[in-house]
């Protein structure tokens, strides 16, 4: 039962939309990442490369 409910969850639009954000999100900060930036970004883009991981070890 679970399992029907995952597959057709999975299949719908949203989701697919839903991991597209995810991957553009993820390009973006990404490309963003330079030598010498502040210290509030690197900060930010440590605390996101976490909950990316953690979202893709959920999945």
């Amino acid at each position: 039962m679970y399992r029907l409910a995952v597959r057709r969850g999975i299949k719908t639009q949203a989701f697919y939309w839903f991991v597209i954000l995810l991957v553009f999100l993820n390009t973006a900060c990404v490309a963003v990442e330079h030598k010498g930036q502040p210290e509030f970004l690197t900060q930010f883009l440590c605390i996101y490369c976490r909950i990316c991981i953690s979202w893709s070890i959920q999945l």
